[in-house]
């Protein structure tokens, strides 16, 4: 009777090792393999703006003060964008400090040859474009001066907004 254990334990084992074999067999020929791959990346909107002067002196002589207007002076902007862009400037404060209510509208501004405008606290367009790389934009100032009004003194205008934004 040992024998015949024996034998049907060896069977069984035979059997066992022959369908792992099998299964370890037939998972590996119908594996299909991956051997695709790829990237996923988001984009987000770019817009950048950077300015090449972070304070402007005007020091207007006596013939600048008689004829109203001091001398120019120019803001260069650097524009990079994936996106349609819009470049508008405000000033934030009605009033400049210093000795005398002086208004924000003495402040003028000039793109392009599109003439000197008065600065305002809403924003107005100064130029619109789309997908910019490191494009060069000019913007010229000059402050409206009135010898009756602008008495001796220093005048400062703290914060001229220039803001680069969708359309």
């Amino acid at each position: 009777m040992r024998r015949k254990i024996d034998a049907t334990a060896r069977f069984m084992a035979r059997l066992i090792v022959a369908t792992i074999f099998l299964l370890l067999l037939t998972r590996s020929a119908f594996a299909v393999p991956d051997d695709q791959s790829g990237f996923s990346i988001i984009i987000e909107d770019v817009r950048t703006l950077s300015l090449d002067s972070e304070i402007t002196y005007f020091a207007p002589d006596v013939m600048q003060i008689l004829s109203g207007w001091t001398g120019e002076q120019v803001w260069t902007t650097t524009i990079n964008a994936n996106v349609d862009w819009v470049l508008t400037i405000r000033g934030t404060e009605a009033f400049w400090d210093g000795p005398w209510q002086k208004p924000v509208g003495d402040i003028w501004w000039e793109y392009n040859g599109g003439g000197f405008v008065p600065l305002d606290t809403e924003p107005a367009e100064v130029c619109s474009a789309g997908p910019s790389d490191h494009q060069v934009h000019q913007i010229r100032f000059r402050l409206a001066v009135d010898l009756l009004k602008d008495i001796p003194g220093d005048y400062y205008y703290g914060y001229l907004v220039l803001e680069l934004a969708a359309p």
